[in-house]
Parts: structure tokens; C-alpha cells; sequence
């Protein structure tokens, strides 16, 4: 066999283990990722909108992307840990859950991006809303907690065509102030239209 196919055998064989290696080491640390069935996915990249994805396989950065929306026509489950103040100026790490479903995941996607949300940012919000409303002797119960946020929670995505079927509060933890104030949640503010982000509907509900 001639010598200059026989290294050129000898590089494509050499080359395909370190490439599936590579590939292999793409998906185990998950910068390779492929997009449930029924499902769009929102991506954000350091806090601006990346891309929308709605089939197929993507790549994600585990440094800088997140998924701020998940919208499937089955339920999707979220879990949250965030800081929030209420008004007595206390800090407090909350652990909690949301679970929902679309009926039309594109419908909810129009409607997310004309109004510049996310469901992330949604439903954070929501639990803003309560705990700015609550006052410390509110805040010792988890389960009380979770019923009033059930309530809040819905009738804030309710507006984007989102059915919840679950809201929980797991743990309440008061946390320093000096701590708190570097924590707490941020609401998404859209550099194009504040008023999207003025949230003076976002009433809170007991």
C-alpha cells in the first residue's frame, strides 16, 4: 500500500476516538443537550435572550446559559431557592416548587415574548410579591406560606396561558441582612420598555 494513504489511514484512525471522545465529554458535562418531546425551550445568556429552541440538539454553556422558560404540553417541574424581604425588612431564603403544563406551548412562547418575561422571572416574582406583603409572624409557616403563593403564582401566569397544577414552600430560613441585600432576587428589567417591568398589576393575594 503507498505510504502517503497508508498515513492518511493512520491519521482517520487516530482522529475518530478523539472525536468521539470529545463528543462523549460534550454531553457528560452537558454542553450538548437535545430538546424534550413537545417542549420549546427560552435561553438566556448572562442575563439577555440567547435563543428559543424547539426541537433538536443545542449547545449550552453551564457558565453563562440558563433556562429561564420550560414550556411542555406535559407538566413541568421547577424548583426555586431564592431571597426575598419583607416588609419589616427581614431577609428570607425560601425553597419552593412550581409545576405546569400548556395547552399551546407556541401560544405561551408569543405571549412570554411580547411581554418580555420569562417564567423564571414569573414566578419569582410571584413569591416577591407575597413575602413584600407578609409581615414576620406570616413567615414561620411553610404550609400557610405555600397555599397563599398556590394562589399568587396562578393568577400571575395565568395571563400566559400556563396551567398550574403545583405550587409548594419547602423551607423558610431567615438569613442576615448583609447577606440578604447581596442575595436577593432581582426582577428582569427590559432595557427597552420599563414599564414592561413596573409590575403595577402584580398585586399581592391572600
Amino acid at each position: 500500500m503507498d505510504s502517503s494513504l497508508m498515513e492518511i489511514l493512520d491519521f482517520i484512525l487516530g482522529f475518530v476516538p478523539f472525536t468521539f471522545f470529545v463528543v462523549f465529554f460534550l454531553f457528560i458535562f452537558g454542553i450538548i443537550r437535545k430538546v424534550p418531546k413537545n417542549t420549546i425551550l427560552v435561553i438566556d445568556r448572562k442575563s439577555h435572550y440567547l435563543k428559543t429552541k424547539r426541537r433538536g440538539f443545542y449547545f449550552f454553556n453551564p457558565v453563562t446559559d440558563v433556562i429561564t422558560s420550560k414550556v411542555s404540553t406535559m407538566p413541568t417541574y421547577s424548583l426555586y431557592r431564592n431571597v426575598f424581604e419583607n416588609h419589616n425588612s427581614t431577609f428570607y431564603e425560601i425553597d419552593f416548587s412550581v409545576t405546569y403544563k400548556a395547552e399551546d406551548a407556541e401560544r405561551v412562547i408569543q405571549a412570554l415574548a411580547d411581554s418580555r418575561r420569562s417564567i423564571d422571572d414569573i414566578v419569582n416574582c410571584a413569591m416577591e410579591v407575597l413575602v413584600t406583603s407578609c409581615d414576620n409572624s406570616e413567615m414561620k409557616n411553610s404550609i400557610d406560606l405555600g397555599k397563599k403563593y398556590r394562589l399568587q403564582v396562578e393568577s400571575m401566569i395565568e395571563p400566559f396561558y400556563l396551567d398550574l397544577t403545583d405550587a409548594t414552600v419547602f423551607y423558610i430560613q431567615v438569613i442576615p441582612a448583609e447577606i440578604g441585600k447581596y442575595r436577593k432576587f432581582q426582577r428582569h428589567i427590559s432595557g427597552s420598555d420599563p414599564s414592561r417591568d413596573s409590575f403595577v398589576d402584580d398585586n399581592p393575594i391572600h
